[in-house]
């Protein structure tokens, strides 16, 4: 499936991936991606539930961005 994505940080991003590097996991993280909007920034961490619980971080399909302009 060919889906556009997007992924928006905060100009001010400290990325703290340190076992592998950014494009190996933002490339795992978008080919699981299975909703329009996918958080990749966490405050309290990956097991915290609610989850997530900021949106310093996303990655949003064009359908979903369609969703949020409407």
């Amino acid at each position: 499936m060919n889906v556009d994505i997007m992924v928006i940080l905060e100009d001010d991003v400290d990325v703290a991936i340190v076992h592998k590097d950014l494009n190996t996991t933002l490339a795992e993280e978008l080919g699981n991606m299975g909703a329009d909007l996918l958080f990749l920034g966490w405050c309290e961490g990956r097991l915290a539930r609610p989850v997530p619980l900021c949106a310093h971080a996303y990655a949003v399909t064009r359908k979903g961005a369609r969703k949020l302009i409407q």
